[in-house]
């Protein structure tokens, strides 16, 4: 009898742990779901319930001289060094009411000569009213389209954020009253042009310059100016250095795009409209280089290829001068992120406002931010999706977006196709539909939203 009640506890103990193995095991096929009561979402399963915190993580950087030697740019290691500067009081137009208090003009020297002497470029700097010695903030530098300047509620409004902020001008103009994101008036030569000592730099010419000699040529003088500013903020002691950050504007967005690949002190950037790679694009700026020259020099992404800078690209669907495949070239070569747009306008405001940017840069600084991070881009032959995301997320959508397009230019026509949302989910699994192009689209809070490449 004794060993009969052992025998059957011995049976009843198996059969528990057999069910309970059962329960557990995970499913590797991705096209199964285990849970027969779970919609048909096209995942893997794999679900997390742990809200993530982004860690910023220190990293040592090179901050004497450029990072890499990339064709024949050179940079002399000055530029690396804060540059002779000035505040220039009759900048600050204080006789405007809507100038922003706390933003102050300068000028400062730029060693690069243009017509044989040293250039001077004007430019706004800002710091929020608790940035101190002993309270460093993270820095972000801001870089104009064409035909602009240095704009001084553009630092302002970053300011607001948090960020101690510089804005100088390339094109060696300089900020007259009522300058702003909103109205980019200046004049087109600034007050040193005729001066005995120093001059103002090239006007943007484009690549047109190329006979010139490098270090007269305007792409040049303008990433200098970039250079330049960087280190009037970054070595600020009221910066944190390992936190300083960069911004442009259509041509800015060339601009920051080719500094980030030889200044590895930029730790973010969020490039607007414009990227790299446009030669190969189907973009309206594709001819803009002129000689194969130009497009050696500018527009290749070796150094986006090996920057440690996160890159966040922002561009529109329906863009008159950029296109898609380049911001998606640029940002898959940098292992960033990517946002394409919909009817996002052309334009310095919309382009400086735009309201993905301070999550981005707050999510990147260790700020308290919402952010959601694609961690595995989708591809056509693995069509998984896996995110990531950060402080209070919730899912609004996620679509694939495709066409049948030749080129995924402005003329496009888009379809979509939407993906089932299952909170806690991290991993999709995608079925893709025939299509030339085609990308995911996810929208979080309401407002802001993170795109794959382009498949």
């Amino acid at each position: 009898m004794k060993k009969s009640i052992i025998l059957f506890i011995f049976i009843i103990a198996f059969m528990l742990v057999g069910c309970k193995n059962t329960n557990s095991s995970t499913n590797n096929n991705p096209n199964t779901n285990n849970n027969s009561t779970t919609p048909n979402v096209e995942d893997t399963t794999q679900i997390t319930t742990k809200k993530d915190e982004y860690q910023f993580m220190n990293r040592t950087i090179i901050d004497t001289h450029q990072t890499y030697n990339l064709g024949d740019v050179k940079y002399p290691d000055e530029l690396w060094n804060v540059p002779e500067y000035e505040l220039e009081p009759s900048l600050d137009f204080t006789d405007d009411p809507n100038f922003p208090k706390g933003v102050h003009g300068l000028f400062y020297a730029s060693p690069i000569t243009y017509n044989g002497k040293q250039t001077k470029i004007a430019a706004y700097i800002g710091y929020p009213e608790n940035a101190s010695e002993n309270n460093k903030v993270p820095a972000i530098v801001l870089v104009h389209g064409g035909l602009g300047t240095a704009i001084p509620d553009w630092v302002k409004y970053w300011n607001d954020l948090g960020f101690a902020a510089i804005a100088m001008d390339t094109e060696g103009a300089e900020p007259i009253k009522g300058v702003s994101n909103y109205n980019n008036v200046h004049m087109e030569r600034n007050r040193y042009e005729n001066d005995e000592t120093y001059t103002c730099g090239p006007t943007n010419v484009g690549f047109s310059d190329v006979d010139k000699p490098l270090s007269e040529q305007w792409m040049y003088h303008a990433t200098s100016a970039v250079i330049l500013a960087t280190s009037i903020l970054y070595n600020s002691d009221k910066v944190d250095k390992q936190r300083v950050g960069m911004t442009g504007i259509s041509w800015g967005s060339m601009i920051a795009s080719i500094v980030v690949g030889y200044d590895d002190r930029i730790s973010f950037c969020m490039p607007i409209y414009g990227a790299l790679s446009l030669d190969s694009s189907c973009s309206g700026f594709r001819t803009i280089y002129g000689s194969q020259t130009q497009i050696d020099r500018w527009d290749h992404l070796n150094g986006l290829k090996q920057t440690n800078c996160k890159m966040f690209y922002v561009t529109s669907t329906t863009d008159f001068a950029f296109s898609m495949d380049a911001a998606s070239r640029s940002s898959k070569a940098a292992n960033g992120f990517v946002l394409y747009k919909k009817g996002f306008d052309h334009g310095q405001d919309k382009g400086a406002l735009e309201g993905n940017l301070p999550f981005f840069a707050k999510y990147y600084c260790g700020m308290e931010s919402e952010f959601l991070e694609i961690m595995n881009n989708p591809t056509r032959e693995n069509p998984t999706l896996k995110i990531r995301t950060y402080g209070d997320v919730e899912i609004n959508s996620i679509k694939i977006v495709y066409t049948d397009a030749q080129k995924p230019d402005k003329s496009a026509q888009w379809d979509s196709k939407n993906v089932k949302v299952i909170e806690g989910l991290t991993e999709y699994y995608l079925n893709i539909p025939e299509s030339t192009y085609c990308y995911v689209q996810i929208k979080y809070n309401n407002n802001l939203e993170v795109c794959s490449y382009i498949l």
